[in-house]
């Protein structure tokens, strides 16, 4: 080959290959471009939004009505003390006023929580709160008031017991039968109300002895019967009126006009286990309740 035609060889190639393959520039310049194109700001779905303002909403609403349960109970609790150390009531019966007011007061709030899967939890920080305090007191020296209303003879091992109990129940009620356990209201309030007003009247009025049981009187047990089955069904009525319970347990739901019945004979029955004195009340009532209801406030 000449040489005239291996440099014209040369020159086509040449320019085959600037056609064919882009310059470092050109390639740089591209990809500059693309990294300093604006992006289109992510837009997110009008769903997920609703649903993070929902619970914001939920969590705001369940702490502001955690925050005032615990006001409540508080200004509950130093109201009795007050008057009870003031000579105006006698401990023993503030210490049941404290015993039957507490726990109901306490299921009142209970439609100021939201619906949300967290709203127990908020909740729960109210017999938590009181554990905590009744800890304490039996600790210390500062929680003396407390001591006295809560206790028979304000020492701090009586605290730990059946005022201790009577928190736990009430934890228990809040993580495992919130807004779906008529069971646990009716359980709640045969401890509370049943037992509280059965000791309140039976000291006060009670004139008529069990001979099988010399220190519980017909009158407290009467007593008993009628505030269990009061406060139940006036707890049930406030409760399923805000659609926070439903009536039944079981399949279906059941009239007042069906519960009634059902109620006072558990009533009575925790009455009846109320005058055995070699469990505490704290424990017998409200297992005999549960266990009773299970059996007959069942809608199917």
């Amino acid at each position: 080959m000449s040489r005239w035609a291996f440099l014209a060889s040369l020159c086509i190639f040449t320019q085959v290959s600037c056609l064919n393959v882009p310059s470092v520039s050109s390639r740089s310049m591209r990809q500059s471009s693309f990294l300093n194109k604006p992006r289109k700001p992510e837009l997110r779905s009008p769903v997920k939004c609703l649903a993070t303002a929902g619970l914001a909403v939920s969590v705001g609403r369940d702490a502001a009505s955690s925050l005032f349960g615990l006001g409540a109970a508080t200004i509950w609790l130093k109201t009795v003390t007050s008057v009870a150390t003031r000579g105006l009531v006698d401990p023993t019966i503030s210490r049941k006023i404290i015993h039957c007011g507490s726990a109901p007061l306490f299921l009142l709030t209970w439609p100021l929580f939201s619906s949300s899967l967290t709203a127990r939890f908020f909740a729960s920080a109210i017999p938590i709160f009181s554990l905590l305090r009744i800890i304490k007191a039996s600790q210390g020296e500062k929680e003396r008031d407390l001591l006295a209303a809560i206790s028979r003879s304000g020492g701090a091992h009586e605290a730990l017991g059946g005022p201790f109990i009577y928190s736990l129940n009430l934890l228990a009620a809040t993580l495992f039968g919130w807004r779906t356990s008529l069971i646990s209201v009716v359980a709640i309030a045969q401890m509370a109300a049943g037992d509280g007003l059965a000791d309140i009247i039976g000291r006060r009025f009670g004139a008529s002895s069990w001979t099988f049981s010399p220190t519980k009187s017909m009158e407290g047990s009467a007593a008993f019967v009628v505030g269990g089955f009061v406060c139940s069904m006036a707890l049930i009525g406030w409760l399923s009126s805000f659609k926070v319970l439903s009536l039944g347990y079981g399949s279906g739901w059941l009239s007042f006009a069906a519960l009634a019945p059902r109620i006072l004979g558990i009533s009575l029955a925790c009455a009846a286990i109320e005058l055995v004195t070699l469990v505490d009340d704290n424990y017998s009532v409200p297992v005999l309740a549960l266990v009773l209801g299970h059996i007959f406030l069942r809608a199917n």
